[in-house]
């Protein structure tokens, strides 16, 4: 994976500089090198990510403490379900 990035690096500079025909020549070799799809390639030569820019990480937390902790008394009491089924026995409680 480390390598694969490093010669797309290298690759980046003349793919921006180069010519609609030179561009489609370099995308060939670099699907048969890398085997990437082309619009990956496409996206990575011409895309690149900006420094110190992160694409994953955790979300904040939506909901406060009080919520939280009446979501898993609630969540204990329905024997543990998950998703859809949390919700309708949610529903289907009475409020009170």
């Amino acid at each position: 994976m480390h390598s694969r990035e490093r010669y797309l690096e290298t690759l980046r500079e003349e793919y921006r500089r180069a010519s609609k025909q030179r561009k489609s020549q370099l995308l060939n070799v670099a699907r048969r090198r890398t085997r990437l799809n082309l619009k990956v390639l496409i996206q990575k030569l011409a895309h690149p990510p900006r420094a110190g820019e992160r694409r994953e990480g955790r979300r904040t937390a939506s909901y406060g403490s009080e919520v939280v902790t009446a979501l898993i008394v609630a969540w204990e009491l329905f024997d543990y379900p998950r998703g859809q089924r949390l919700v309708a026995a949610l529903r289907s409680t009475p409020r009170g």
